[in-house]
């Protein structure tokens, strides 16, 4: 295991990922991912989905919450870090490792992995920029190919929630995603919150997440309504 030391603590980081599920049958998939990083999570819990969600998570060994509000109460004082991961996303090997040593040499307190298309290298979303309404505004074009063309770090809008890791402590101070929103929605509104809070929102290119396609609808978010 890396061991990524944190420029406010001479502790190595600890790091939560949250899977927010709707599909039992992805879920092996991601859980592999998560179990080859490079820095591995020291949990990894499930929050949404049905009862077939419940069988799998069991069946995989999982902890299993229906509100992150609970999530707060169970994980450890230790944890430093919750990594937001949809369950159809397939992270590199690197991706947490990443996004832990570049978010935390920079001093960000959001950070996003790079999304590309599964399959292919058709990127789906580097972040960006906002408009006067607060919808996203993206440079990438339809189709566009990842060549490497954006891989540098950059403070950002917003970022989608796909994969999102964020410090615990503006997590819980946020109250987390808004569950009443959509996913793209809930990414925006949560990173412009935490600019307002004057945290640094940034896109972390070499961390790179491989999305099965666009966030569905349904995807449970983590609810501020119940912090």
């Amino acid at each position: 295991m890396m061991h990524v030391m944190s420029d406010a603590s001479s502790a190595a980081p600890s790091v939560t990922a949250v899977i927010l599920a709707t599909d039992a049958d992805r879920l092996g998939a991601v859980v592999t991912a998560l179990g080859e990083q490079t820095f591995t999570p020291s949990e990894v819990v499930v929050v949404g989905g049905g009862s077939a969600v419940d069988r799998k998570a069991t069946e995989l060994g999982l902890s299993r919450y229906s509100e992150v509000a609970v999530l707060r109460s169970e994980v450890g004082p230790d944890v430093t870090h919750v990594w937001l991961l949809h369950d159809d996303v397939i992270p590199k090997e690197d991706a947490l490792a990443s996004l832990l040593i570049d978010g935390t040499r920079i001093g960000a307190a959001v950070a996003g992995s790079k999304l590309v298309r599964a399959g292919g290298r058709e990127l789906e979303s580097i972040g960006g920029l906002t408009d006067a309404f607060g919808d996203p505004v993206s440079v990438i074009e339809e189709g566009e190919l990842d060549q490497g063309q954006y891989d540098v770090i950059r403070d950002v809008a917003y970022l989608p929630s796909a994969s999102l890791l964020v410090r615990r402590d503006l997590f819980r101070g946020l109250g987390g995603l808004d569950r009443m929103l959509p996913p793209e929605a809930a990414g925006i509104d949560f990173a412009q919150r935490a600019r307002l809070a004057g945290a640094r929102v940034v896109i972390i290119p070499s961390s790179e997440v491989a999305h099965v396609g666009a966030c569905a609808e349904g995807m449970p978010e983590i609810g501020r309504a119940h912090v």
